[in-house]
Protein backbone atom coordinates (compact mmCIF):
# COMPACT_ATOMS: atom_id res chain seq x y z
CA UNK A 1 0.00 0.00 0.00
CA UNK A 2 1.89 3.54 -1.03
CA UNK A 3 1.90 6.67 0.61
CA UNK A 4 3.70 9.56 -0.21
CA UNK A 5 5.66 10.78 2.38
CA UNK A 6 6.56 13.95 -0.07
CA UNK A 7 2.87 14.61 -0.10
CA UNK A 8 2.20 14.29 3.39
CA UNK A 9 4.92 17.00 4.38
CA UNK A 10 3.73 20.63 4.38
CA UNK A 11 4.83 22.88 1.65
CA UNK A 12 4.26 26.00 4.29
CA UNK A 13 4.32 26.94 7.88
CA UNK A 14 6.56 28.73 10.54
CA UNK A 15 8.70 25.88 10.37
CA UNK A 16 9.33 25.38 13.97
CA UNK A 17 9.38 21.89 14.09
CA UNK A 18 11.09 20.76 10.72
CA UNK A 19 8.91 17.95 9.51
CA UNK A 20 10.61 14.55 8.59
CA UNK A 21 7.80 11.90 7.45
CA UNK A 22 8.31 8.59 7.25
CA UNK A 23 6.48 5.83 6.25
CA UNK A 24 5.87 1.74 7.29
CA UNK A 25 3.55 -0.68 5.90
CA UNK A 26 3.26 -2.44 9.22
CA UNK A 27 4.34 -2.33 13.57
CA UNK A 28 3.09 -2.52 16.94
CA UNK A 29 2.64 1.41 17.52
CA UNK A 30 4.24 4.84 16.28
CA UNK A 31 4.60 5.56 19.59
CA UNK A 32 6.45 3.14 21.16
CA UNK A 33 8.52 3.84 17.81
CA UNK A 34 8.95 7.07 18.10
CA UNK A 35 9.40 7.49 22.15
CA UNK A 36 12.30 4.20 21.43
CA UNK A 37 13.81 6.86 18.97
CA UNK A 38 13.33 10.04 21.14
CA UNK A 39 15.03 8.05 23.83
CA UNK A 40 18.15 7.33 21.36
CA UNK A 41 18.63 11.02 20.12
CA UNK A 42 16.24 11.58 17.51
CA UNK A 43 15.65 15.13 16.33
CA UNK A 44 12.39 16.71 17.06
CA UNK A 45 10.06 16.60 13.89
CA UNK A 46 10.31 13.02 13.24
CA UNK A 47 6.83 11.57 11.89
CA UNK A 48 5.54 7.80 11.41
CA UNK A 49 3.04 6.80 9.44
CA UNK A 50 1.43 3.23 9.34
CA UNK A 51 -0.80 1.90 7.26
CA UNK A 52 -1.48 -1.03 10.25
CA UNK A 53 -0.48 -1.15 14.05
CA UNK A 54 -1.12 -4.46 15.49
CA UNK A 55 -0.73 -2.96 19.29
CA UNK A 56 -2.18 0.44 18.86
CA UNK A 57 -3.46 2.39 21.82
CA UNK A 58 -5.43 5.56 23.45
CA UNK A 59 -5.74 6.80 26.42
CA UNK A 60 -6.28 4.67 29.47
CA UNK A 61 -4.78 2.17 27.69
CA UNK A 62 -7.95 1.03 25.27
CA UNK A 63 -6.68 -0.51 21.99
CA UNK A 64 -7.40 1.69 19.10
CA UNK A 65 -9.04 0.05 16.10
CA UNK A 66 -7.74 1.02 13.11
CA UNK A 67 -8.63 -0.54 9.38
CA UNK A 68 -5.57 -0.30 7.10
CA UNK A 69 -5.65 2.16 4.55
CA UNK A 70 -8.89 3.74 5.73
CA UNK A 71 -7.56 5.56 8.70
CA UNK A 72 -4.82 7.65 9.28
CA UNK A 73 -2.03 6.19 11.91
CA UNK A 74 0.69 8.17 12.68
CA UNK A 75 2.79 9.88 15.67
CA UNK A 76 5.47 13.16 15.96
CA UNK A 77 8.15 13.68 18.17
CA UNK A 78 8.65 17.74 19.79
CA UNK A 79 11.46 18.36 21.85
CA UNK A 80 9.44 21.44 23.39
CA UNK A 81 10.91 24.21 25.37
CA UNK A 82 8.31 24.79 27.46
CA UNK A 83 7.89 24.72 31.39
CA UNK A 84 6.79 21.11 32.40
CA UNK A 85 3.11 22.40 33.37
CA UNK A 86 2.31 23.25 30.23
CA UNK A 87 3.22 20.18 28.26
CA UNK A 88 -0.80 19.09 29.63
CA UNK A 89 -1.97 21.86 26.43
CA UNK A 90 0.13 19.91 23.76
CA UNK A 91 -3.02 17.22 23.88
CA UNK A 92 -5.67 19.68 23.22
CA UNK A 93 -2.77 21.60 20.51
CA UNK A 94 -2.59 18.32 18.66
CA UNK A 95 -6.74 18.22 19.06
CA UNK A 96 -7.13 21.54 17.81
CA UNK A 97 -4.64 21.20 14.73
CA UNK A 98 -6.73 17.77 13.50
CA UNK A 99 -10.29 19.66 14.21
CA UNK A 100 -9.44 23.18 12.09
CA UNK A 101 -7.47 20.93 9.27
CA UNK A 102 -10.73 18.54 9.24
CA UNK A 103 -12.90 21.33 9.20
CA UNK A 104 -10.90 22.96 6.16
CA UNK A 105 -10.94 20.15 3.85
CA UNK A 106 -14.37 19.15 4.39
CA UNK A 107 -16.07 22.55 5.08
CA UNK A 108 -17.98 20.38 8.35
CA UNK A 109 -17.63 21.39 11.38
CA UNK A 110 -15.61 19.22 13.75
CA UNK A 111 -15.14 19.62 17.35
CA UNK A 112 -12.85 18.94 20.01
CA UNK A 113 -14.44 17.25 23.66
CA UNK A 114 -11.56 16.91 26.20
CA UNK A 115 -9.38 15.56 26.82
CA UNK A 116 -8.31 14.12 23.52
CA UNK A 117 -11.46 13.54 20.96
CA UNK A 118 -12.27 15.39 18.04
CA UNK A 119 -15.97 14.84 17.08
CA UNK A 120 -17.55 15.13 14.00
CA UNK A 121 -20.58 17.50 13.48
CA UNK A 122 -23.62 16.59 15.94
CA UNK A 123 -26.87 15.16 14.07
CA UNK A 124 -30.04 16.62 14.72
CA UNK A 125 -31.04 14.01 17.01
CA UNK A 126 -27.67 13.74 19.03
CA UNK A 127 -26.18 16.32 21.50
CA UNK A 128 -22.46 14.93 20.50
CA UNK A 129 -21.19 13.77 17.43
CA UNK A 130 -19.31 10.25 16.66
CA UNK A 131 -15.78 10.20 17.70
CA UNK A 132 -13.36 10.90 14.35
CA UNK A 133 -10.30 10.92 15.75
CA UNK A 134 -8.50 10.66 19.11
CA UNK A 135 -5.26 12.06 20.26
CA UNK A 136 -2.51 10.34 23.09
CA UNK A 137 0.80 12.34 24.19
CA UNK A 138 3.39 10.48 25.69
CA UNK A 139 5.74 12.70 27.21
CA UNK A 140 8.83 12.84 29.53
CA UNK A 141 10.03 16.45 30.59
CA UNK A 142 13.15 15.53 31.97
CA UNK A 143 14.03 13.87 28.85
CA UNK A 144 12.45 16.81 27.56
CA UNK A 145 10.49 14.86 24.59
CA UNK A 146 6.43 15.07 23.69
CA UNK A 147 5.15 12.31 21.71
CA UNK A 148 2.17 12.89 19.87
CA UNK A 149 0.11 10.01 18.30
CA UNK A 150 -2.84 10.65 16.30
CA UNK A 151 -5.63 7.88 14.95
CA UNK A 152 -8.40 9.89 12.50
CA UNK A 153 -11.21 7.15 11.02
CA UNK A 154 -10.75 8.61 7.34
CA UNK A 155 -12.57 6.76 4.68
CA UNK A 156 -16.18 4.33 4.24
CA UNK A 157 -18.18 3.58 7.47
CA UNK A 158 -16.92 3.97 10.74
CA UNK A 159 -15.51 1.49 12.56
CA UNK A 160 -17.34 -1.27 14.30
CA UNK A 161 -17.12 -0.70 18.20
CA UNK A 162 -20.49 -2.70 18.80
CA UNK A 163 -22.41 0.42 20.47
CA UNK A 164 -19.50 1.09 22.76
CA UNK A 165 -18.99 4.72 21.79
CA UNK A 166 -20.37 6.74 19.42
CA UNK A 167 -17.86 6.81 16.21
CA UNK A 168 -17.86 8.07 13.18
CA UNK A 169 -15.69 8.94 9.81
CA UNK A 170 -14.58 11.74 7.93
CA UNK A 171 -15.64 10.92 4.84
CA UNK A 172 -19.47 9.75 6.66
CA UNK A 173 -19.07 13.22 8.35
CA UNK A 174 -18.00 15.63 5.36
CA UNK A 175 -19.23 13.93 2.59
CA UNK A 176 -15.92 13.59 0.61
CA UNK A 177 -13.11 11.31 0.50
CA UNK A 178 -9.86 12.66 1.35
CA UNK A 179 -6.16 11.34 1.11
CA UNK A 180 -4.46 10.13 4.02
CA UNK A 181 -1.48 12.38 2.50
CA UNK A 182 -3.55 15.55 2.30
CA UNK A 183 -4.95 15.19 5.74
CA UNK A 184 -1.51 14.86 7.54
CA UNK A 185 0.11 17.81 5.64
CA UNK A 186 -2.70 19.97 6.96
CA UNK A 187 -2.90 19.03 10.19
CA UNK A 188 1.09 18.86 10.83
CA UNK A 189 0.61 22.78 9.28
CA UNK A 190 -1.83 23.09 11.63
CA UNK A 191 0.01 21.94 14.64
CA UNK A 192 3.37 23.82 13.52
CA UNK A 193 1.40 27.03 14.03
CA UNK A 194 -0.21 26.72 17.60
CA UNK A 195 2.69 24.98 18.63
CA UNK A 196 5.28 27.73 17.81
CA UNK A 197 2.34 30.40 19.42
CA UNK A 198 2.86 27.65 22.74
CA UNK A 199 6.34 27.98 22.88
CA UNK A 200 6.67 31.79 21.91
CA UNK A 201 4.01 33.00 23.65
CA UNK A 202 2.74 30.80 26.34
CA UNK A 203 -0.56 28.82 27.25
CA UNK A 204 -3.13 31.71 26.09
CA UNK A 205 -2.97 31.56 22.17
CA UNK A 206 -4.13 27.65 22.61
CA UNK A 207 -6.66 28.41 25.37
CA UNK A 208 -8.26 31.09 22.77
CA UNK A 209 -8.11 28.17 20.02
CA UNK A 210 -9.64 25.68 21.97
CA UNK A 211 -12.99 27.76 23.06
CA UNK A 212 -14.79 27.82 19.81
CA UNK A 213 -13.92 24.36 19.49
CA UNK A 214 -15.01 23.54 22.57
CA UNK A 215 -18.58 21.03 22.61
CA UNK A 216 -18.48 20.85 26.05
CA UNK A 217 -18.11 24.12 26.97
CA UNK A 218 -21.02 25.83 28.86
CA UNK A 219 -22.86 22.30 28.83
CA UNK A 220 -24.07 20.34 32.03
CA UNK A 221 -21.25 17.22 32.71
CA UNK A 222 -20.46 14.80 34.80
CA UNK A 223 -16.80 13.80 35.07
CA UNK A 224 -14.93 11.11 37.59
CA UNK A 225 -12.75 12.73 39.98
CA UNK A 226 -10.49 11.12 43.15
CA UNK A 227 -13.11 12.50 45.46
CA UNK A 228 -15.91 11.68 43.70
CA UNK A 229 -18.41 12.15 41.11
CA UNK A 230 -18.72 15.76 40.20
CA UNK A 231 -21.68 17.84 37.91
CA UNK A 232 -21.15 21.13 37.26
CA UNK A 233 -21.02 23.57 33.85
CA UNK A 234 -18.14 22.32 31.90
CA UNK A 235 -15.94 26.30 31.64
CA UNK A 236 -12.98 25.14 29.41
CA UNK A 237 -9.48 24.92 30.66
CA UNK A 238 -6.88 26.16 32.45
CA UNK A 239 -3.17 27.31 31.38
CA UNK A 240 -2.30 23.43 31.84
CA UNK A 241 -4.98 22.05 30.20
CA UNK A 242 -7.06 20.53 33.11
CA UNK A 243 -10.86 20.55 32.51
CA UNK A 244 -12.73 23.68 34.33
CA UNK A 245 -16.45 22.84 36.09
CA UNK A 246 -18.33 25.41 37.71
CA UNK A 247 -20.53 23.98 40.50
CA UNK A 248 -22.66 25.79 43.01
CA UNK A 249 -20.11 25.13 45.76
CA UNK A 250 -17.27 26.86 43.33
CA UNK A 251 -15.04 25.76 40.24
CA UNK A 252 -13.69 21.94 40.30
CA UNK A 253 -10.27 21.51 38.62
CA UNK A 254 -10.27 17.95 36.86
CA UNK A 255 -6.65 17.20 35.17
CA UNK A 256 -7.72 13.06 34.00
CA UNK A 257 -11.23 11.15 33.29
CA UNK A 258 -14.38 11.15 30.88
CA UNK A 259 -16.49 14.11 30.71
CA UNK A 260 -19.96 12.56 30.41
CA UNK A 261 -22.50 14.88 28.55
CA UNK A 262 -25.73 15.25 30.76
CA UNK A 263 -29.42 16.15 29.17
Amino acid sequence: MGFDVEAATPKTGRGRAPWSVRHVAVTGSTNDDLIAAALGGAAEGAVLVADHQTHGRGRADRRWINRRGRDLLFSLLLRPRIPAAHYGLLSPAAGVAVARALTELTGACFGLKWPNDVLAPAADSSPLGGKVAGILVEANTEARYAVIGIGINLLGEPPDLGGARAVASVEHAGGIALSREGVAAAVLAELDALYGHLCDCGPGPIIDAIEPLDVLRGRHVRIATPAGQVEGTAAGVDEVGRLLIHTPTGTIVADSGEAHLLQ
